[in-house]
């Protein structure tokens, strides 16, 4: 059953709105989450625990292969199918579905297979997950709480209006993970977040604040900071008596000594005058040293000056609740936890259940050692005795048990949790199910070869669940698409391939994402969302929702956002550091070790081992800056508002005459990275110890994305592409070529097909007119991916040469993506693929009838470029295609209709006849 997407608008910017109060959410377990306030960062999490009773319990890790996998899920993240490996004759399915009146219920299924009865048990474990303090870490963050009579007196210094480095820094103006400058989480800070960063380090360090105070005439002035380092800091700060900008006499001005501390305290200064409510407080450094953290201000109605404690609280995060069974069955019971917020847990009263608490920082390891200890009812492992200090997770334990499951039988059972905003709680277990199932997504189309639409599929399910909270971008908590849940962080280039991939399933899904990494339409702290490997995918991704919706509301925003993302990484905005040689190659070495998402790739790990990064410009940072270019002009051009700044064109060519005076090498017919001198001119290209060149792989044939090569440099990179000589292997494209001294069979990408470089491998082959290749390149990997998951249910993220099976995380979104866009390009009904020279200017569908208009690059390369449409009905072999008026021939790939167009404009219309009772009939 194919699911209607729900209709959302794409110029809202949707993220945490967008997602539903109940969804997957939780990074440690699979399960349901109650996302609580975002201000907290709160989450109840319900984990359900199979189990052989009195034997092997299974608890359902997010953070390795534990054998729960997600097997669908609807595209609003309504309803989730999770299913449970017990035994080779053993499993549990388990659909959450959650209603718009904040409840949810989980339907438990298991099935026995075997020719013997099996005992099982079930676990419903509800937990109060506090929000980490930051991405990756254990550490939760601890709860902080200011004085009640001086919460109206309080200012948070990450507040600040505007923060200055004396020592401007390459990341100025792109903070990392979405921060603000000089913010960073820090423990035992009142929002989890402050100044740090080495502000204060530097004589000169400058910031400009909003003081607020309750009542005006405040006396003195506390900060609140922790200083780590063995001196005094001073810190001059001027009070003006309005927080507009300063123009007036009336200004206060005095200097507050930080001195060294090992935790947070309270330096204050006695106030001459007595300022306004509001008022402005510039800051500057007179003597700095590192490892100053800047919390905020007290404003001081008695009088107070010099060091002192700490007035606020520090404490473990409250996750305790009051539990009530005064309900009108004994199937029920109640929570409230610290913060007000009450659910309700109603199960199926046809079972025994115990009612247990769990205590442990290993739940995994904890339940499974626990499992023969039957009459407890609060479980601590002496393995795991708490560390004062330390957090410690509080779970209930519901323990259904015994749940008998006959010889080839199943048994089915539901429970409810009703969430604090339901307005009046039921009394009754209410076990009934809805009679509508859930509609899950489903692609359409009917591919021949066995089990690729049910790869699609479950890839669908996997990318769109991929969910968790909270993830704090700019000091705010947020729900957020990651890779695996192994990633519980922003990550710029996954997240690019995320949207693309979503693009075919949820396009609102893939806006939100779009957003979310383009940022605000003024940001001065960041020019992009950046976290990890600086390869451009969002400009794709917007180009994909522009074909998409040709004529959406947004795509003005889009262009000025993404040139501002463009500037930055060409080198020209803000604080870049991108370009800094006189061959007029760019590189991002500076800011992350990684320049095409590829690990270990062989020339990239020759740079690091030879401690020569600052000197090296890789080819496809340049690579995709050219195209970047290019798509900028192709947004301005349907664009009758901007124009395109004449640099664009300029940096185009002046990055691609670099590449072939710097970078072609004619010896091995490929690109390669370039090594420079002190001085910065380029002294020639990498080369491995025995010489040869160090870039035999994807990153050497990069400039084929450029669109903007001569016909020698392209015809070489294209027959290297297609060689079994040299990539391409019987599984796909190979990152590193199988001819290169350096490659492996085994390494995590040299030795391995990955997804992401192939699409850019497979949009490069539609702008060439190429499509026998494109659908090569595309049926290969779903081929692939359908005997893999068919083989094993896991959605990995790569595939080693050496056996041809999947690798890495089990449940991987993110790069493996493309596969969701190759199905659609070629299965998927209705579904229009261009390359990246094509533009759709216009789209319509009526009565079984696609028509386009197109606009092909008048500087494509090639004499023609490839669009791929799927009919809505019928075969491809039955459609019909007419071009600016006359019926043309066209190629059948898949299901897909294969037109191939010269540059300029065109009007593309394709219909299909599907045979009804023995009659061909237009539809």
């Amino acid at each position: 059953m194919t699911e209607k997407r729900p209709h959302v608008s794409l110029s809202e910017r949707l993220d945490t709105r967008y997602y539903p109060a109940w969804g997957p959410y939780s990074k440690e377990h699979m399960g349901f989450s109650r996302r609580l306030s975002d201000a907290t960062g709160q989450r109840l999490d319900c984990i359900v625990v199979p189990g052989i009773y009195r034997g092997r319990v299974f608890v359902p890790s997010a953070v390795w292969d534990a054998g729960c996998l997600v097997d669908a899920a609807t595209v609003d993240l309504s309803a989730v199918r999770m299913l449970h490996e017990m035994t080779d004759t053993l499993s549990a399915e388990v659909d959450w579905l959650s209603g718009p009146s904040d409840t949810v219920t989980a339907a438990v299924r298991f099935r026995n297979s075997s020719s013997l009865p099996v005992s099982t048990c079930c676990h419903i474990l509800l937990r109060l997950a506090p929000p980490r303090l930051k991405p990756g870490s254990d550490e939760v963050r601890l709860s902080v709480e200011v004085p009640e009579e001086l919460t109206d007196r309080w200012s948070a210094a990450a507040d600040y209006v505007d923060l200055f480095f004396a020592r401007p820094r390459i990341r100025d103006s792109l903070v990392y993970d979405g921060y603000r400058r000089g913010i960073e989480p820090v423990q035992g800070s009142v929002h989890g977040v402050a100044v740090a960063s080495g502000w204060g380090a530097t004589t000169g360090d400058t910031m400009i604040a909003t003081l607020r105070c309750a009542e005006p005439g405040f006396r003195s002035l506390g900060v609140r900071y922790r200083n780590a380092s063995d001196t005094d800091i001073r810190i001059r700060l001027k009070l003006f008596p309005s927080d507009e900008s300063p123009g007036v006499v009336d200004v206060q001005t005095v200097e507050v000594t930080l001195p060294p501390s090992d935790g947070f305290q309270v330096s204050a200064v006695l106030l001459s005058g007595r300022p306004e409510s509001a008022c402005r407080l510039d800051l500057e450094t007179v003597s700095g040293a590192a490892g100053l953290c800047m919390d905020g201000f007290f404003c001081f109605d008695d009088v107070r000056e010099g060091i002192f404690p700490d007035p606020c609280s520090t404490g473990l995060p409250a996750d305790r609740p009051a539990v009530s069974q005064a309900l009108t069955q004994r199937d029920a019971l109640e929570l409230t936890y610290s913060g007000g917020d009450r659910f309700r847990l109603f199960w199926d009263h046809r079972y025994d259940a115990m009612l247990r608490t769990v205590e442990t920082r290993n739940l995994d390891e904890v339940m499974a050692h626990l499992t023969h200890n039957h009459v407890q009812l609060h479980v601590r492992d002496k393995r795991y005795a708490p560390v004062p200090g330390l957090y410690e997770p509080y779970y209930l334990d519901l323990f259904l048990r015994p749940l008998a499951v006959e010889a080839g039988g199943e048994l089915s059972f539901d429970f409810r949790i009703d969430g604090p905003a339901v307005a009046a709680c039921s009394q009754t277990a209410g076990h009934s199910r809805d009679a509508t199932a859930p509609r899950f997504f489903a692609f359409g189309g009917d591919p021949p070869e066995q089990g690729i639409r049910h790869g699609a599929n479950r890839l669908a399910a996997v990318a769109l669940s991929n969910v968790v909270y909270p993830v704090q971008i700019r000091g705010q908590y947020m729900c957020h698409t990651t890779p695996g849940r192994w990633w519980d962080s922003v990550y710029t280039w996954d997240a690019g391939f995320s949207g693309i991939g979503l693009s075919v399933v949820s396009p609102e899904r893939a806006r939100e994402s779009l957003d979310t990494y383009l940022g605000a339409d003024e940001d001065p702290h960041r020019a992009f969302l950046h976290h990890g490997s600086l390869v451009p995918v969002q400009a794709y991704l917007a180009k994909e929702l522009m074909d998409l919706f040709p004529g959406h509301e947004n795509r003005t925003r889009d262009y000025r956002r993404l040139l501002r993302y463009y500037d930055f990484l060409v080198g020209r905005g803000g604080s870049s550091a991108t370009n800094p040689f006189r061959s007029s190659l760019r590189t991002t070495f500076a800011y992350f070790y990684n320049s095409g998402g590829w690990d270990d790739y062989p020339a990239q790990s020759m740079v690091h081992a030879r401690g020569i990064a600052d000197r090296v410009a890789p080819v496809v940072t340049n690579a995709h800056i050219v195209r970047f270019a290019r798509l900028l002009s192709g947004f301005a051009r349907l664009l009758d508002d901007e124009q395109l700044p004449d640099t664009v064109a300029d940096d185009l060519e002046e990055i691609m005459r670099a590449l072939r005076e710097h970078a072609w090498d004619e010896d091995a017919k490929v690109f390669g990275y370039v090594e420079h001198d002190e001085a910065g001119q380029a002294i020639g290209v990498l080369r491995a110890s025995n010489g040869e060149n160090a870039n035999l792989g994807l990153d050497g044939l990069s400039p084929l994305v450029t669109g903007s090569l001569l016909s020698h440099e392209r015809d070489a990179l294209i027959a290297r592409l297609f060689s079994p000589d040299h990539m391409w292997t019987g599984i796909g494209i190979s990152t590193v070529d199988v001819s290169a001294s350096y490659a492996l069979n085994d390494g995590y990408w040299n030795g391995a097909v990955w997804m992401p470089h192939q699409w850019f491998m497979w949009k490069t082959c539609l702008d060439l007119g190429l499509g026998s290749e494109a659908w090569r390149i595309a049926r290969t990997a779903l081929e692939l991916w359908a005997r893999e998951v068919q083989e094993s249910r896991r959605c990995y993220e790569h595939f080693p040469l050496s056996t041809g099976r999947g690798a890495g995380w089990h449940q991987f979104g993110g790069l493996s993506s493309p596969v969701l866009n190759w199905y659609a390009a070629y299965y998927q009904p209705e579904t229009v693929t261009v390359g990246l020279d094509t533009w759709i200017r216009r789209r319509s569908a009526s009565r079984g009838v696609l028509s386009l208009s197109l606009q092909v690059d008048e500087s494509s390369e090639s004499g023609a470029s490839t669009i791929l449409i799927c009919p809505g009905y019928g075969a491809a072999t039955e459609s019909q295609v007419i071009l600016n008026g006359s019926r043309i021939g066209f190629a059948v790939y898949g299901n897909a209709v294969g037109v191939d167009l010269a540059p300029g404009a065109h009007e593309l219309s394709v219909s299909c006849v599907s045979r009804e009772n023995g009659q061909a009939s237009p539809r």
